[in-house]
């Protein structure tokens, strides 16, 4: 699928309706939201191993001016990372629960099962100032997702950073209780959460779960 066909996915209107309401364009000329998202898409699909210098390579190119309708202007790779640091990310978390809602409704996965699972992301000590430093012998930083996938959707990313919310008792649950599909179908996710409060809250809540639960059983 070309990048034209997966931007066709999400009518401009729309994205200029959720661009105005995050203000994600806020004294900005150049390098708008939608043309960012844009960007990063015909980055992620035009190539493996997406970085700075790649994104402004591309954005200089014509086939992306064509793309993006941009008049032929262009920029370099530090002032798209001064953009992306800078950016409201409510953005493109809207982008994110726009499309979910758009798909779901082609998939019979109202009650479908939810998923929850994390994983961990190790990047270089000098992109960001923040983050997981895992081990002694390492300076990369590592950071942590946690993914909800409703039947063969995702519709919930939380990511994490403190050092304790290396235990899933911290991180699970909240991406858990923070998403909007919770109420809808069975939840599941693995022996990583054993916090007694966490399954009080859920059975509060009235959330239908699955998990596994290990008992330590003291040696005779």
């Amino acid at each position: 699928m070309k990048v034209q066909d997966l931007l066709n996915l999400i009518p401009q209107e729309e994205l200029e309706f959720l661009a105005a309401e995050t203000r994600v364009n806020h004294q900005v000329k150049k390098l708008d939201g939608i043309t960012m998202f844009q960007l990063m898409l015909y980055t992620l699909v035009h190539h493996n191993q997406a970085s700075l210098r790649v994104m402004e390579k591309f954005y200089n190119s014509a086939s992306f001016n064509i793309l993006a309708h941009k008049a032929d202007q262009t920029t370099k790779f530090n002032s798209i990372r001064d953009r992306l640091v800078t950016m409201n990310p409510e953005f493109f978390e809207k982008i994110f629960y726009t499309l979910f809602d758009k798909f779901s409704q082609h998939f019979d996965e109202q009650d479908a099962i939810q998923r929850y699972d994390t994983t961990m992301v190790a990047i270089s000590s000098s992109l960001v100032d923040w983050g997981m430093k895992v081990g002694s012998k390492t300076d990369k930083k590592q950071i942590k997702y946690t993914i909800g996938l409703k039947g063969s959707l995702p519709c919930h990313v939380e990511i994490f950073k403190d050092p304790k919310e290396l235990c899933e008792d911290y991180t699970i649950p909240v991406a858990i209780f923070n998403s909007k599909e919770k109420e809808k179908g069975i939840i599941v996710f693995d022996r990583g959460v054993q916090k007694r409060k966490t399954f009080v809250k859920m059975t509060e809540e009235r959330l239908r779960f699955v998990t596994v639960s290990i008992r330590m059983y003291p040696m005779k």
